[in-house]
């Protein structure tokens, strides 16, 4: 397998003098194919790299280890612990290069003897010191290679609070000065930092203009890189009586090609997390079992910024939206085949709560087969202790799923409405950034961004502008055949029995001014009906009781005002239903022509009727 194109850089950069300090992030804890040892974990890999590129020591630092020669006994009994078989177990070595008559291994700190076993050293300020006087020793050119973990715990972001400390201040000048250090450089050394998200680094460190720290993302696997895992995890070498005891279990008929595809977005760990489950299960890796790894793994690592959005139900139990429908999973499928032209940067579904924008999102997770993530916080009196960090996770994590879908809900209310202007100025701070993800020319095609809201009047302005939600699509109450299809649709939905000869249109005709949620309602209450009534299917009679007693929760005003501020906002003829609600015809249109002067004239006097204050 070939090297991974992170390891490439670092070692063209390396190799040719431009870099020796590496700050590696993003997906550091995870598992790495070595064409010697076999799959390692992610520092064992990077540490034997580094014994490749000729470096006679190589060690490691954590806060809690402390600092750690490296042990190839010790490696070898975890590998065999997981089953993670060394190559030579599974297939021949590969051929020496050229030139060489066998291939050059040599087992890691394999000249040093006793070195590091005296004590371990794990405070920052006495490790740096010893590696310093190692780096600099006079045991003639002796090559170091050393990897710190979890940097962010040395040099933390302050988030632009100077530092003070004058101890911390001392750390951040030594590795400063190391990254600048010619008899390092001319040594051949090599140091790598690891962090999972670069927002937790101390800012000077790579931002400094005499830094020569450069910084590299370990990215997720690829499907070839998920397919040769699931491959070994298909075919690992099992011993007499042990057969499929360790293998991984496939549901009948699902090619491993298949299950690469499915497992896009997760890296190897998650891999082997399925077939850990499987194995105690003992069934076979599910596609929910997928769905839920996905859900866990992308919820963790955003540390709860993104949640996957994945329905319980497909878009064939969505009523009353077959134009919509048809629109989006157009513009999705776009996106699957990575068409930048014919896909919008952004879309904004506008409407009165319970016709079906959120609903519709998530039964398009369910049946596109794209990941679709929604953005959480960043809205109200949310705190901002580490929201800007975790945000910019957030869009590693979403620039890592493409072609992704990022979803916002209720975007109106995004923005900190408490009374703390440090708060405040960091939540502003927090929109820019967002803003400037969203309108990132780079992620054209790559991300589509949906928003939805009752209020595009409040949605913040930025969030409006050319490149950002460019396509507006109304969600209003629906007209007596749209009721119908809803309620055909929501008692299969929610797997409520009922007479098949119901008249759901007679139905419809007496649920005016209903929303798809209300009409939910309805269903759950006639159920509760016929329960009532000792039967377990709903007849005429049930829904008819539940419709006569069900009493419209919103002002009809307010029903009236919401939907014209989504006609005012829609600026796609064909997704404007041909039948409005009630009045609006006689305001929306004149001569067959959308007036966009009267509806917000109308607007303004519902506004007034309604006592709406607009900040």
């Amino acid at each position: 397998m070939p090297l991974p194109t992170f390891w490439k850089t670092i070692e063209e950069r390396y190799r040719t003098g431009l870099s020796y300090v590496f700050l590696l992030y993003f997906n550091i804890n995870d598992i790495i194919y070595d064409d010697v040892y076999g799959y390692l974990w992610t520092r064992d890999y990077l540490l034997e790299r580094m014994n490749y590129l000729g470096c006679d020591a190589v060690l490691y630092y954590t806060r809690s280890e402390g600092l750690q020669f490296p042990n190839i006994a010790l490696r070898n009994a975890y590998q065999s612990a997981l089953r993670f078989g060394r190559i030579e177990e599974i297939e021949p070595l590969p051929d020496p290069p050229e030139g060489m008559d066998t291939y050059p291994i040599k087992n890691i700190n394999a000249n040093l003897r006793r070195v590091g076993e005296d004590r371990q050293i794990k405070e920052p300020q006495e490790m740096m010191t010893m590696i310093e006087r190692f780096f600099r020793q006079g045991l003639g050119n002796l090559r170091v290679g050393f990897l710190v973990q979890d940097i962010e715990k040395l040099l933390p972001n302050r988030k632009g609070v100077p530092l003070k400390d004058q101890q911390n201040i001392v750390e951040l000048e030594t590795w400063q000065r190391w990254a600048n250090d010619l008899q390092f450089r001319d040594r051949g050394h090599i140091i790598l930092l690891l962090t999972e998200n670069i927002s937790n680094v101390a800012p000077e460190l790579i931002t400094n203009e005499q830094s020569t720290i450069y910084p590299v993302e370990i990215p997720m696997p690829t499907y070839q890189e998920r397919l040769a895992f699931i491959r070994h995890l298909l075919y690992i070498p099992e011993a007499e009586g042990e057969e499929g005891k360790y293998k991984l279990l496939l549901p009948e008929g699902v090619l491993s090609e298949e299950f690469a595809m499915m497992t896009h977005g997760l890296n190897l760990m998650d891999i082997t997390n399925l077939w850990i489950t499987s194995r105690t299960k003992k069934t076979p890796v599910t596609p929910a079992m997928v769905v839920q790894q996905n859900r866990e793994s992308i919820k963790i690592r955003s540390y709860g910024r993104l949640e996957l959005v994945y329905g319980e139900h497909g878009l064939n139990t969505v009523g009353n939206l077959a134009v919509v429908i048809d629109y989006m999973v157009k513009v999705i499928n776009l996106l699957k085949n990575w068409d930048a032209k014919g896909v919008p940067k952004g879309i904004l579904l506008v409407g009165p709560p319970g016709t079906g924008k959120t609903n519709l999102v998530n039964a398009l997770g369910r049946d596109m087969g794209i990941h679709i993530v929604k953005l959480c916080g960043l809205r109200g009196n949310d705190p901002t202790t580490r929201s800007d960090w975790d945000l910019h996770r957030a869009f590693d994590i979403i620039r890592s799923l493409t072609p992704v879908i990022a979803f916002i809900d209720d975007i109106d209310k995004l923005g900190y409405s408490g009374t703390d202007e440090n708060e405040r100025r960091v939540m502003n701070q927090l929109m820019e950034d967002l803003l400037k993800f969203m309108r990132d020319p780079r992620l054209r095609g790559r991300v589509l961004w949906i928003g939805a809201t009752n209020r595009p009047d409040l949605v913040n302005p930025e969030f409006r502008k050319p490149g950002t939600l460019d396509d507006v699509i109304p969600f209003l109450l629906p007209d007596v055949r749209g009721r119908e299809d809803i309620l055909r649709k929501i008692f299969p939905r929610n797997s409520i029995p009922f007479n098949e000869r119901i008249n759901f249109g007679a139905i419809a005709g007496k649920t005016e001014r209903c929303t798809g949620a209300d009409l939910e309602v309805i269903a759950v209450r006639s159920y509760q009906n016929a329960r009532l009534n000792n039967r377990d299917i709903v007849i005429d009679q049930d829904i008819e009781k539940a419709v006569s007693e069900f009493i419209v929760p919103r002002d009809p005003n307010m029903d009236e005002y919401l939907m014209l501020l989504a006609l005012r906002e829609a600026n796609i003829v064909s997704l404007i239903p041909k039948q409005l609600p009630g009045n609006l015809a006689n305001i929306v249109f004149e001569n067959n022509m959308i007036n966009k002067a009267k509806i917000s004239q109308r607007i303004r006097e519902l506004e007034i009727m309604l006592n709406i204050q607009k900040k």
